[in-house]
């Protein structure tokens, strides 16, 4: 069965799309699926970034301006999941020959309702799951390709936050130094990453990851980095003998 795009010629809207899931939930109180695919480069990320936001804001007006507590508990959920965006592609994205942000993994988000007093649906809860995660790519890319964003992001911070979390040799570092970064040239792409690193670190403290939690997080990524910098050398093992024993 064709599609009602298909039938009207037209292309399917994004906003138009959110809104007749929204819809669906409220007047016929099935749950709906919004399926975002298409290749590289297609814009799959910003897609999913303005369908998130667009039902996350939706309830807003229909809560009074007197909201009380529902409208504060809905503003801090809609605020999660908006700052959710720059962690995942932070983690999980990266430049490739086609996409300067492109996502190396699959990703299936969840947004929770429930029924207002007033009849509308008010966001309550989100969840979200990954897979397919490129890994690989944390160790080699393609030619004229680059990791995961979070490495250089970090690296990009300013110094003093660096000497903070890391101390004071990883001071001056770029990502130049690092074996795993280094393979091919380290472009900025659309942004700066320390302009990037400032959305992330945002990002991470709307979620508790500060203070002790945040330097635990970037010395393990500076552990991967330092892993990739060990060097094996073949080396001879000369027979000891001593009593006719080997």
């Amino acid at each position: 069965n064709s599609s009602v795009y298909e039938r009207l010629g037209v292309e399917p809207h994004i906003y138009e799309v959110s809104a007749s899931a929204y819809r669906g939930v409220l007047l016929e109180q099935e749950n709906q699926t919004i399926l975002v695919s298409g290749e590289s480069g297609a814009g799959k990320t910003e897609t999913v970034k303005i369908v998130l936001e667009h039902l996350a804001t939706l309830e807003a007006s229909s809560l009074s301006p007197g909201g009380g507590e529902l409208a504060v508990k809905s503003n801090e959920l809609v605020q999660k999941i908006i700052k959710s965006s720059p962690i995942f592609e932070a983690f999980g994205n990266a430049e490739t020959l086609r996409n300067h942000n492109s996502s190396r993994f699959g990703k299936s988000t969840r947004l929770h309702f429930e029924t207002l007093e007033n009849g509308m649906l008010g966001l309550c809860g989100s969840t979200c799951q990954t897979y397919l995660l490129e890994s690989n790519r944390v160790v080699s890319q393609a030619e004229n390709e680059r990791g995961f964003h979070i490495f250089y992001q970090f690296l990009a911070a300013p110094e003093n936050i660096k000497v903070e979390l890391l101390g004071e040799e990883w001071k001056g570092t770029t990502a130049d130094d690092f074996r795993y970064l280094n393979q091919n040239e380290t472009r900025d792409g659309k942004g700066s990453d320390s302009e990037n690193w400032s959305k992330t670190l945002e990002a991470l403290t709307v979620f508790d990851w500060k203070e002790g939690w945040l330097k635990t997080l970037v010395q393990a990524l500076a552990t991967m980095l330092r892993l990739g910098n060990i060097v094996f050398s073949p080396c001879e093992i000369q027979e000891q003998k001593a009593g006719g024993a080997n």
